[in-house]
């Protein structure tokens, strides 16, 4: 016998090397997915407490909407003084604009170039429900609505 590897060897060798490549390129995919839905959570939570905080800010305006709304005309209140509705109009519109499904809405388009989002959900949506004691938000994004979050707060 001479010294060496056989073909057999050399293929086994070649089909290990071949599966483990593969395992890597799966764990590595699975990070990327993970990390994509890992952000797009924060920046729901982000969302939520903006929109919240905004109507802390404001607490004699109706901020109430519903998913599939369009964001509503606004009075820009950045450059000219605001009454209440009309700053919650404004905040409704930054928000929904914010949340992904409405960017190509004339009202998005339509905002200030400094306020508009540059991160968005894809074809995110939100809900606001008030009462006189609670608040809810409901955001939904991803495809059909798949992955939801709700904040629930007192006034």
């Amino acid at each position: 016998m001479t010294g060496g590897f056989s073909l057999l060897e050399l293929l086994v060798a070649v089909l290990v090397v071949a599966v483990g490549a593969l395992g890597v390129a799966g764990l590595q995919l699975a990070s990327i997915q993970n990390n994509r839905g890992a952000m797009q959570y924060s920046v729901t939570t982000s969302l939520a407490t903006d929109l919240i905080e905004r109507m802390r800010a404001n607490p004699d305006a109706d901020y109430g909407t519903d998913l599939g709304v369009a964001p509503p005309p606004f009075h820009d209140c950045l450059a000219n003084d605001c009454t209440a509705r009309q700053l919650a109009q404004f905040d409704l519109a930054v928000w929904k604009c914010a949340l992904g499904k409405w960017q190509e809405d004339t009202t998005c388009t339509g905002l200030p170039e400094a306020i508009r989002a540059k991160t968005v959900l894809p074809g995110g949506d939100g809900k606001v429900a008030e009462d006189a004691e609670v608040v809810t938000v409901n955001l939904v994004w991803g495809r059909g609505g798949r992955d939801t979050f709700e904040v629930v707060v007192r006034r």
